[in-house]
């Protein structure tokens, strides 16, 4: 249990470092752009663009920061959009594809009733490990469809596998 609880905070961390990139590629240009309005609205409230204007300063001296800001800013996001967000997006589509297939075989439970869709239902009866794979004794499989006849699948023994590299449950 402790190794389950550790390998899905580490799964947690994985995702939410997966995810950084293309929430800044989202939230850097708004934070700049509101940090440099907000930067202007306190010189114009303090009054230092009229000194600066009585001093013979210009808009473009002003403007200099910003706009290095801005080009330092776009390089930071182009680099981000064109090789980290693709990089990442594949792994976390991985790690996704690993989750639900833990969780789902997780939720498998002996002796019960689980609904795996809508209307698709699962019962297996006893479960035994041996090797790499899962012993079931009693498997039921029962699916039903608008417009066709439910069906039923009743097979005495079973075996699940868990292949988290191919992303698959095979029953």
């Amino acid at each position: 249990v402790a190794t389950s609880f550790l390998a899905r905070g580490w799964m947690f961390v994985e995702l939410v470092v997966l995810l950084m990139p293309t929430v800044l590629c989202v939230a850097l240009p708004a934070a700049a752009l509101f940090g440099c309005a907000l930067g202007l609205d306190a010189l114009a409230r303090q009054g230092e663009l009229e000194a600066m204007r009585a001093l013979g300063g210009r808009r473009r001296d002003l403007l200099r920061a910003p706009v290095a800001v801005g080009v330092a800013g776009g390089l930071v996001i182009g680099f981000l959009g064109s090789h980290l967000v693709p990089a990442s997006t594949a792994r976390l589509n991985e790690l996704l594809s690993e989750a639900a297939v833990l969780s789902l075989a997780e939720s498998l439970r002996p002796r019960t009733f689980t609904r795996l869709a809508e209307q698709t239902n699962i019962y297996l009866g006893d479960q035994a490990v041996e090797g790499g794979s899962t012993r079931i004794d009693d498997l039921f499989l029962s699916h039903s469809s608008p417009g066709a006849p439910q069906s039923m699948v009743f097979v005495p023994h079973a075996r699940m596998h868990t292949d988290i590299a191919a992303q698959s449950l095979d029953l």
